[in-house]
């Protein structure tokens, strides 16, 4: 983007100079000039897709959150039912005892 001098720029328009305002402006550039852009016939077309986005933001955002929490409630329930065998006899007449972490072994 063409930067204007600084003695001519407004002063209550500053936060567009930013350096963070400017690489934002930069990535618009670089979306229009991709062809990642899209146009409407109205303002109620515009306003259709936006929710249609939204509302497909937040089934996604519901779905991650209920991922995390049965997550969560797997190893509670799992930390849980270690802790109730700890010391109980194994079938075989073994004694359970705790396991002993085994070192990771690194990826790739």
């Amino acid at each position: 983007m063409a930067e204007e001098s600084k003695e001519n720029r407004d002063p209550e328009q500053a936060w567009f100079w930013t350096p963070e305002w400017q690489q934002m402006e930069k990535e618009a550039d670089e979306d229009i000039a991709a062809g990642r852009v899209e146009s409407f016939e109205s303002g109620e077309a515009f306003l259709d897709v936006l929710d249609r986005h939204a509302r497909a933001y937040d089934a996604k955002k519901a779905l991650n959150d209920t991922e995390a929490s049965l997550s969560e409630a797997f190893i509670s329930a799992w930390k849980i039912a270690e802790e109730k065998v700890q010391g109980l006899p194994h079938p075989t007449g073994r004694t359970r005892r705790p396991r002993k972490a085994k070192p990771t072994e690194p990826m790739g």
